[in-house]
């Protein structure tokens, strides 16, 4: 007997929508996850027949999909788009009416996540040409993000809790909330808003250290007055009192865990030196001094 073919892993639903649900705007109407190995036949079978496509016919929908892809790579065609290269990391997005077809790289496969929606709210964004249909491949960073929104809403269509058809509608307008804010981000100034957010990581990851922020500034390859001008650009704050902030509120989480703490400990674990100076800025900001403020357990939301 030969050998059975390789089924790929895959999770898919095509949940029945009632009226309450058509409420909220954003109708969903498929969400999946696949994993494509190399070599593997695509698409994968057992999806209803209005979902069905082969390379050769393609597809029309009557919704909208959003899809990302974490692995691998493949292409994407249609009537507006022609076709595109579909890299590790990027979206696309499948418009109605709209004929297409698409597929993972026979050598390398993918992992794709899937999510499909209608309703009043998803016509009225893509109205506005937020997004359109002769760019169909979104190119923006949001991995992190984008696992999480695609997991969770994966997580409610198994479990079928109470709501949950709202919670995705939710999600999806998270997500297309997210890729619209980080490509507007990326087009206007990229090499700006990465830096100031590598600045930002590093000042959180040292908080506790001694950071001259010259030094900083060289190692992420600026002058310290770019870094200066565009981080209060962009943050509001220079870089020194944002990592005062960070201190305080480092400090403030260390005091509200445990009434037995000495304000000295808190003033060093959050790179404070001096408990005198730590003291006199804990209590021009907060009002009160370090261990009063313990005393009552201080919400560090206050800062």
């Amino acid at each position: 007997m030969p050998p059975l073919a390789k089924q790929p892993e895959t999770f898919f639903r095509y949940p029945p929508a009632s009226p309450s649900d058509a409420m909220w705007g954003l109708v969903p109407t498929t969400a999946g996850f696949v994993k494509i190995k190399p070599g593997m036949g695509y698409p994968p079978p057992g999806h209803p027949k209005d979902y069905q496509f082969s390379w050769k016919s393609g597809r029309v929908l009557d919704e909208y999909q959003l899809h990302y892809i974490p692995r691998g790579r493949g292409i994407l065609e249609s009537e507006a788009s022609g076709r595109k290269d579909v890299e590790i990391g990027n979206f696309f997005l499948l418009f109605p009416g709209m004929r297409h077809r698409y597929c993972p790289d026979d050598k390398t496969g993918w992992d794709e996540y899937w999510v499909g929606f209608k309703g009043t709210l998803a016509n009225d964004l893509f109205t506005q040409r937020l997004f359109t249909p002769d760019h169909p491949v979104i190119r923006v960073p949001l991995e992190e993000r984008a696992h999480e929104l695609f997991s969770e809403i994966l997580t409610q269509l198994r479990t079928e809790s109470a709501g949950f058809m709202c919670m995705i509608s939710t999600m999806i307008t998270q997500l297309l909330a997210q890729i619209h804010a980080t490509s507007l981000a990326e087009k206007t100034d990229s090499r700006v808003d990465r830096v100031i957010r590598q600045a930002r990581f590093a000042l959180r990851e040292r908080l506790a250290e001694s950071i001259d922020m010259q030094k900083l500034a060289q190692e992420l390859g600026v002058s310290y007055s770019w870094l200066r001008r565009n981080f209060r650009r962009v943050t509001g704050l220079a870089p020194h009192q944002y990592l005062l902030q960070l201190r305080l509120g480092h400090a403030m989480d260390i005091l509200s865990a445990s009434l037995d703490c000495m304000v000295k400990d808190a003033a060093l674990n959050s790179g404070f030196d001096d408990e005198l100076y730590f003291s006199r800025i804990f209590k021009k900001k907060t009002g009160l001094s370090p261990k009063v403020w313990q005393s009552r357990r201080g919400d560090p939301a206050d800062i």
